[in-house]
């Protein structure tokens, strides 16, 4: 995303353009453990209805649920597998498919190994995240998601392959 122009507009980027969308693997995290909005808080049948719904979810929980995501065979680009939305995924599952995103096949031995690059990008880039949201008092966050980008590059295993996390959806700041 860029500045906002002088009218008031935020520009949006599209995220996906430099992968090579064929190989790429996307998730879709939603952040917290309740996603109540402040829109939703004039209403107290909406905020009992979040309440529900976020009961129903990985989020009062664990603190975040998935609410889609792409993986890809890193070699053919075949879709191995997809969720979006209901039903919402168990703690277990959840964790797995979060897992997943940072295998891939190893194309020498036709092995499962797990990208240590792209893990520990990521993992660095979760701890600025973390260390900036501690120390920032100026407003609340309330309906964010983290969007995680991976393309792996099966050349070099060691490599990070071309990875992007944003975070999005600020429904209510």
């Amino acid at each position: 995303m860029e500045a906002v122009n002088k009218f008031g507009l935020i520009k949006i980027q599209n995220l996906i353009k430099p992968f090579d969308e064929s190989k790429l693997q996307v998730i879709d995290l939603k952040i917290g453990t309740s996603t109540i909005t402040l829109n939703g808080m004039s209403s107290q049948e909406h905020q009992d209805s979040r309440v529900k719904k976020d009961g129903e979810t990985t989020s009062s929980t664990i603190g975040y649920k998935i609410t889609g995501f792409v993986q890809r065979d890193a070699a053919s680009g075949a879709i191995t597998d997809k969720f979006y939305k209901r039903p919402y995924k168990g703690v277990e599952e959840t964790n797995e498919a979060i897992k997943r995103m940072f295998y891939t096949v190893d194309p020498a031995s036709n092995a499962r190994v797990y990208n240590s690059k792209v893990g520990g990008y990521v993992l660095q880039q979760l701890e600025e995240m973390i260390s900036y949201f501690e120390t920032m008092f100026h407003f609340e966050i309330r309906g964010a998601s983290l969007l995680l980008l991976i393309q792996h590059n099966l050349e070099d295993l060691q490599s990070e392959g071309q990875v992007e996390m944003k975070l999005i959806d600020l429904a209510s700041v």
